[in-house]
């Protein structure tokens, strides 16, 4: 486990929400891999995907071992995983990839992440325009994808602010998203400055647009670094 932070709900009259940062384990088919804390938390994540993406929205997701895993989950993906505090249960989480880290096997695509590699056209669904730039290749700039909740109160939200507060130990300077319109929205009334990065698309489940934030350090949200 990374780093784990306790985070209060808006709703006092919910449970408390503890946000964990965990990562797959390098050797990930080693015996005791599935056992550790990291595997399981994940393991739930994956599990939530599924149920909200493919199962309830219908999505063509890549579903390994049933359960929701494609191309982008691999060792050195951080997840961001939102549970409630008196079960440990998870009601939410997302996946953050540093935008220079690449993967894949001899002969076939080195994938990057989801927003540049759909630019390459890589990704059968997603649009191959959905940046106006070049999408970039920087330790700095992040993304973060597969953000989901299983519906509970302020789970959206302290993922986002748990991502945050993770980016900046990294020394982050920007995060970007593919998301619904309407996301943007929802970020800005975090404190966020989302700036968008493309045209908004659309496919067979439904309109989007690609944006970047600066990553919100300190107690007065101030951000590094300059534009993606």
């Amino acid at each position: 486990m990374i780093h784990a932070q306790t985070v209060l709900p808006e709703n006092p009259s919910e449970d408390t929400l503890r946000c964990v940062v965990a990562q797959m384990p390098q050797e990930l088919f080693a015996p005791r891999a599935a056992f550790s804390s990291d595997m399981r938390l994940i393991g739930q994540f994956m599990d939530l995907r599924k149920r909200v993406f493919a199962l309830g929205k219908g999505w063509k997701v890549w579903i390994s071992g049933q359960t929701d895993l494609d191309q982008y989950d691999r060792p050195d993906t951080i997840y961001v995983v939102a549970l409630k505090q008196a079960t440990d249960t998870v009601v939410g989480g997302a996946r953050l990839i540093r935008t220079d880290n690449v993967a894949g096997a001899a002969g076939h695509a080195m994938f990057s992440y989801m927003i540049r590699d759909a630019c390459r056209g890589l990704l059968d669904g997603l649009p191959f325009d959905l940046c106006t730039d070049v999408p970039p290749v920087d330790s700095g700039v992040w993304e973060l994808t597969r953000l989901v909740t299983d519906g509970t109160p302020g789970a959206g939200a302290a993922v986002l602010r748990a991502a945050n507060a993770y980016l900046a130990t990294q020394t982050a300077e920007h995060c970007l998203f593919l998301g619904p319109v309407g996301f943007q929205k929802m970020a800005r009334s975090m404190g966020f400055t989302p700036r968008t990065i493309g045209p908004i698309c659309g496919n067979r489940d439904g309109r989007f647009q690609a944006f970047a934030c600066p990553v919100l350090y300190g107690d007065h949200h101030e951000s590094r670094g300059s534009g993606t």
